[in-house]
């Protein structure tokens, strides 16, 4: 993807802080995880076919699809879970 150098760099940055912050603080219990999101739809937003048909899943996330990852991270669920990065984008990092 031309142009994408910077908004790549910063992702791989934000993973490895994660990863990082989450060694320093384990020892204090605390639990340190991030949430990569995909494409989310707003209301009104126009998606087009050409995005639709990167997303595995066929559709673009809704702002309750993020809001249940963030549940799920927050929740007894997930108690061993630490320095992870968990991807809510309905495939689409990958195709």
């Amino acid at each position: 993807r031309i142009g994408g150098t910077m908004f790549n760099m910063s992702k791989c940055a934000l993973d490895m802080f994660v990863k990082c912050v989450s060694l320093e603080l384990a020892n204090k219990e605390i639990k340190i995880n991030s949430i990569n999101q995909g494409t989310v739809r707003d209301q009104g937003d126009i998606i087009s076919k050409q995005l639709l048909s990167r997303i595995p899943l066929g559709r673009v996330g809704y702002p309750i699809d993020m809001a249940n990852c963030i549940l799920y991270l927050a929740s007894d669920d997930s108690i061993f879970i630490n320095g992870s990065s968990l991807l809510c984008d309905g495939g689409q990092l990958y195709n």
